[in-house]
């Protein structure tokens, strides 16, 4: 019996002869008395203790939605009384100034898609690169605040430069007194790492 004998019978749909199915069946036989088998052990569980989870403060406040949507048309009413609390990310343990809000729509997508939740620094600084929350006031006095998540591209005194993902572009505002502009944590900083 040649080293082609299985691939050829396998090919020709035909059946072995007795006397080479024999054969075949010994080498089989001695293939797996040369592959030590490990007798089947009864598991059990590990004997450790299990892991203390320490329950998360739910005490950073949720204060609205922040639209991914263009310049002028943010799509809620930016407050910063709490509609909710969640729990605090252990990277942001004992640190000050957080608030959180959700992202509405997709135009920061695939950063924030619809729905995420972003926790906000409203003490550090921005700098450009970063992702930002911002609370325009409007340019038409009675206007109310629109809320925006976006990246900020660069800062003047009489702009503020960010951008946006869907669809791609730049999205400006006017640098005024009364726009309010907080850095959006990164899910590292979230985590302590």
């Amino acid at each position: 019996m040649g080293e082609t004998f299985v691939r050829d019978m396998i090919k020709r749909e035909r059946e072995p002869s007795k006397e080479n199915f024999d054969k075949v069946m010994d080498a089989i036989a001695r293939i797996i008395g040369r592959i030590p088998l490990d007798p089947v052990r009864e598991v059990s569980p590990a004997d450790v203790d299990p892991i203390n989870r320490p329950t998360l403060a739910r005490d950073i406040d949720v204060v609205a939605a922040v639209a991914g949507s263009d310049h002028g048309r943010g799509s809620f009413k930016f407050s910063m009384d709490p509609i909710d609390k969640v729990a605090r990310p252990p990277g942001l343990v004992g640190v000050k100034g957080v608030y959180s809000a959700y992202v509405e729509n997709d135009s920061m997508s695939p950063m924030y898609n619809s729905g995420d939740l972003v926790f906000v620094s409203s003490i550090r600084p921005p700098r450009p690169g970063d992702a930002v929350v911002i609370q325009n006031p409007g340019d038409v006095e009675g206007d109310e605040p629109a809320g925006f998540i976006k990246i900020l591209v660069r800062r003047s005194a009489e702009w503020i430069e960010c951008k946006q993902f869907n669809p791609p572009g730049p999205i400006k505002f006017r640098n005024r007194p009364d726009l309010i502009m907080h850095r959006v944590y990164t899910n590292n900083e979230l985590f302590g790492i």
